[in-house]
């Protein structure tokens, strides 16, 4: 088990370049209320996908299409 502090992991991300912080706001959450047909946290990721213009890694074949990149 890894012992790393949430503040240390923060700051860890904040420093490095492959790392983006998404901020949870109202943009995002506008897009993800338009991904009506799934659960809460499928949505999340698939806005933050779609707002980053980011693929995603899944098999799940629901999450395809919607113009988001699926990688698996």
């Amino acid at each position: 088990m890894v012992n790393l502090s949430f503040i240390k992991l923060l700051s860890t991300l904040e420093e490095n370049v492959n790392y983006q912080i998404i901020p949870f706001d109202t943009r995002l959450l506008k897009i993800a209320q338009t991904l009506k047909r799934f659960e809460v946290h499928d949505r999340l990721i698939l806005a933050t996908a779609t707002l980053t213009n980011s693929p995603i890694v899944t098999k799940d074949k629901d999450m395809t299409g919607k113009g988001i990149l699926a990688i698996w």
